[in-house]
């Protein structure tokens, strides 16, 4: 019984830890430039036909820890990037995408 209330408290200790790296009033706001996605290019020259490849990975997306180390988040995104590329495309012309998860 004893270890059960252990590994409880151990448990709620670190929740609190990681709630207050989070919380909104201490975070610094706008410090991160914003992400601006490529243009991805179809499949064809001048085509309607695009390829993405949706994979995971981590990230920095600007939280840091109490030490000022940057905190990786996993992310899911298009062709290795997040945000994921953008996709031209002109009004009332059909665009197809294919998508593969890995």
């Amino acid at each position: 019984m004893l270890v059960l209330i252990i590994g409880i408290l151990a448990v709620a200790t670190t929740d609190t830890q990681s709630q207050s790296l989070l919380y909104p009033s201490t975070r610094q706001k706008f410090v991160n430039p914003l992400p601006i996605p490529s243009v991805i290019q179809p499949t064809t020259p001048n085509g309607t036909h695009y390829e993405i490849s949706m994979t995971q990975f981590t990230q920095d997306v600007g939280l840091k820890d109490n030490f000022g180390n940057p905190m990786l988040t996993r992310v899911w995104g298009d062709n290795g990037s997040h945000p994921g590329p953008c996709f031209r495309a002109r009004r009332n012309i059909l665009v197809t995408v294919k998508c593969k998860i890995n």
